[in-house]
């Protein structure tokens, strides 16, 4: 089975360090796409035998329902980032029309203002945010100087390299 995941989820005031409340924030959207392989039924297929295999596509979305947290990703044009925990609050199956009548285009997308919205409303502070807003500077800053000392500049493509680290930022604990 192979599997595409779209998630997003809303800010836990108890790991922003805000707010009075005890536990989490009810998540608002998350999607995972299903998607499964179907081979036909009889002796195994080889790339020798074109045609055999088929491809179905499920019928509902598995939603994931995760937190939301300050994030450092550098492709944020303007504002601020933010991520996913890692965590899955809950989860739902849904029929894939009533979802896809719910989300615009299959996806929310969140404005800047939104986004700084979403992290005030949940305990974020100014500080925090702008502390967030300098860090991102910096990351993308440099981002742009090592795509400048790459022999392709910025036009070519980066391999993408993962990589997992824990960090402390106004608080909150981001593992990334």
């Amino acid at each position: 089975m192979d599997t595409l995941y779209i998630i997003f989820s809303r800010l836990d005031e108890k790991q922003l360090g805000g707010g009075k409340q005890k536990g989490t924030m009810e998540p608002f959207c998350s999607i995972w796409w299903s998607f499964h392989r179907m081979e036909s039924k009889g002796p195994p297929q080889t790339a020798m035998m074109p045609g055999k295999r088929k491809v179905a596509f499920s019928p509902t979305v598995e939603i994931h329902h995760h937190k939301l947290i300050l994030g450092d990703h550098p492709s944020v044009s303007e504002g601020i980032p933010l991520t996913l925990d890692w965590s899955v609050e809950y989860s739902e199956a849904i029929d894939l029309d009533a979802h896809e009548s719910r989300c615009r285009n299959g996806l929310p997308l969140f404005e800047s203002s939104e986004r700084e919205e979403m992290a005030r409303h949940h305990g974020a502070s100014d500080q925090c945010l702008l502390e967030t807003r300098k860090e991102l500077s910096l990351i993308q800053t440099s981002r742009r100087l090592s795509e400048l000392d790459q022999p392709w500049g910025l036009w070519g493509s980066m391999s993408d390299s993962s990589h997992c680290y824990q960090q402390q930022r106004c608080g909150i604990l981001l593992t990334l």
